[in-house]
């Protein structure tokens, strides 16, 4: 029996083809490829050698007291509520008939 020998060096010569194609998107590359991506892993990961803060949170005592005993009886102040349907904005009186 004999073997054809075309069809295994088709496979062969379209494995070598195909092989040859893949490296193209790599070398096309931008050098900041992937930094959109570093930085926020940077911004989302805690830095482990980070220095020790220097001390407290500078804060006015009586108001931060205040504050707590306000969310400790679940009387937290809402935020103010911004509309931006009452800002006025000035028309302006577009061309005329000529």
């Amino acid at each position: 029996m004999t073997i054809n020998p075309i069809k295994p060096l088709s496979v062969l010569a379209a494995t070598l083809f195909l092989g040859a194609c893949s490296n193209t998107l790599a070398l096309n590359k931008p050098d900041n490829f992937g930094a959109a991506v570093r930085q926020n892993m940077e911004m989302q990961i805690v830095n482990p050698a980070a220095q020790p803060e220097a001390g407290p949170i500078p804060m006015e005592g009586n108001r931060a007291a205040i504050a707590i005993q306000r969310y400790e009886a679940d009387k937290v102040k809402p935020p103010k509520t911004l509309n931006t349907s009452g800002i006025n904005v000035g028309g302006g009186g577009g061309g005329g008939s000529r």
